[in-house]
C-alpha cells in the first residue's frame, strides 16, 4: 500500500512538475454599479448576467445583447451562470475570490495541463476507497504544500518576484486549491 501510494505521489509530481517545466462556478455573488466594471470584473468567466433587471448574454468578456425591460430600481451587474461549475461553496469568501483571481492571473497552457494532469489522478482516485482516497489527496496536499513553503522561503519578502518566481507562485496556489476542491468532494 505504501509503496503504491508513493508511485502515485510520484506519478502526479512529475506530472505536474513536467507541466510547469514546459468548469460553471458556485460563487457568491459579486455586483457592479456599471458594465464596464462588471465586464472586467468577471466578464471572462461569465455565461450570462443580469443588471438587476435584464438578461444578458456574454461572450469573450463583453455584454453582447440584453432584454429590454423597463425597470425602475437601481443598476446592480453581476454573473447569472459561469463558464466552468465547481463546488467553491466550502471556501470562504476570500478563498473563493483568491481562487478566482489565481485562475485569472496563471497562465492558461500551465493551467490547462494541470487539470489535464488533476483528471488522471481523479481517475486514479475512483479505483480506491472513499477513506484512501480522502487520505491519498490529504497527502499529497500536504507534499505540495510543503514544496510550496519551500520555495516560497527562497523570496525575500522585500523584493517583487520575477516572472519565473510569480508563474511558480500561481502554480502553486493554483494547485492547491484545486486540491482542496478534489478533496471536498471526495
Amino acid at each position: 500500500m505504501k509503496k503504491m501510494f508513493s508511485g502515485i505521489v510520484l506519478l502526479f509530481v512529475l506530472s505536474v512538475a513536467s507541466a510547469f517545466a514546459g468548469t460553471e462556478m458556485k460563487r457568491i455573488p459579486t455586483t457592479y454599479d456599471t458594465q464596464a466594471a462588471f465586464e472586467k470584473g468577471e466578464g471572462k468567466i461569465c455565461l450570462s448576467a443580469t443588471d438587476g433587471c435584464n438578461t444578458c448574454g456574454v461572450k469573450d468578456g463583453k455584454v453582447t445583447m440584453c432584454t429590454q425591460m423597463a425597470c425602475s430600481k437601481p443598476i446592480a451587474w453581476s454573473c447569472t451562470k459561469f463558464i466552468k461549475q465547481e463546488d467553491t461553496s466550502f471556501m470562504s469568501t476570500n478563498d473563493r475570490n483568491f481562487y478566482t483571481v489565481i485562475g485569472n492571473r496563471i497562465d492558461q497552457k500551465l493551467k490547462k495541463r494541470v487539470d489535464e494532469v488533476l483528471k488522471i489522478y481523479l481517475k486514479k482516485l475512483s479505483k480506491f476507497s472513499e477513506e484512501k482516497s480522502q487520505d491519498t489527496n490529504t497527502r499529497i496536499q500536504e507534499v505540495i504544500q510543503k514544496k510550496y513553503d519551500t520555495f516560497s522561503m527562497t523570496i525575500p519578502a522585500d523584493k517583487g518576484m520575477t516572472k519565473k518566481e510569480q508563474r511558480a507562485y500561481y502554480f502553486y496556489q493554483y494547485l492547491l486549491f484545486k486540491l482542496k476542491i478534489i478533496g471536498n468532494t471526495l
